[in-house]
């Protein structure tokens, strides 16, 4: 199953841009035919390429991986991608909030995510709205989370800011992905550079402070430094 952007238009000129899931391409654009729909576009979701990607380089553990303290640590920031993502595709199908709620909790890999979605769960079933449920757990859900949803329920629109919030944590995570890429060859660098330093200090400058001593030389203040610092760095 994957998730496809498409663009499409009605019978009346109206312009409709949703994310849907099917087995294939063909699939999808057969079903909006069948509704009558005129299709501009079909993509696949960046983020089911994203997550194809690193699915590939990492385990399942990195969908799972969980940061921060408390009661319920932070959740991986591309599981909190899908779940705005899945939620806003549900609400706008028509699936009830509870449902949704329950379709996640068994689709996510995370299972402190799952934890997390039941819980809500069960506070929305006790009378609480989504923007209050979510509220208790702030370890996992922002500020910015809790105000967006605040609204969409005020306006009647939460899967219309649900969709806009999935947009801008998808930008969000790859911008992230993006600077930690650009990150990588400076690190890499720095890491040869320590281990040249280190090298240079602990087994060459001490070869020519033996050849030196011998002549009884007086050295340049700058040489002399060095060689303080590789008496230093081989005796701590």
């Amino acid at each position: 199953m994957a998730f496809y952007r498409y663009i499409a238009k009605t019978k009346d000129g109206r312009t409709i841009k949703e994310v849907a899931d099917a087995d294939s391409k063909e699939e999808l654009v057969n079903r909006l035919r069948s509704e009558d729909f005129f299709i501009v576009s079909v993509e696949e979701s960046g983020v089911e390429r994203k997550r194809g990607f690193l699915d590939k380089l990492f385990s399942k553990g990195f969908h799972s991986f969980v940061k921060g303290t408390g009661k319920h640590s932070a959740i991986a920031p591309l599981d909190m991608c899908f779940l705005a993502r899945h939620l806003s595709i549900c609400l706008s199908a028509g699936v009830p909030l509870l449902r949704s709620l329950d379709i996640m909790a068994a689709q996510t890999e995370s299972l402190k995510l799952t934890k997390i979605l039941k819980d809500i769960g069960e506070h929305i079933r006790k009378g609480l709205s989504l923007s209050e449920a979510i509220e208790k757990f702030p370890q996992v859900f922002p500020s910015l989370w809790r105000g967006i949803i605040e609204i969409g329920e005020a306006s009647g629109n939460l899967p219309f800011v649900l969709d806009k919030l999935a947009n801008y944590l998808e930008m969000r995570f790859e911008f992230e992905r993006k600077i930690k890429s650009a990150l990588v060859y400076p690190a890499i660098v720095c890491a040869f550079a320590v281990i040249a330093i280190t090298v240079f200090f602990k087994f060459i400058l001490p070869r020519f402070t033996t050849i030196f001593e011998q002549f009884d030389l007086t050295l340049p203040l700058l040489t002399q430094i060095m060689f303080n610092i590789s008496n230093i760095f081989n005796r701590y």
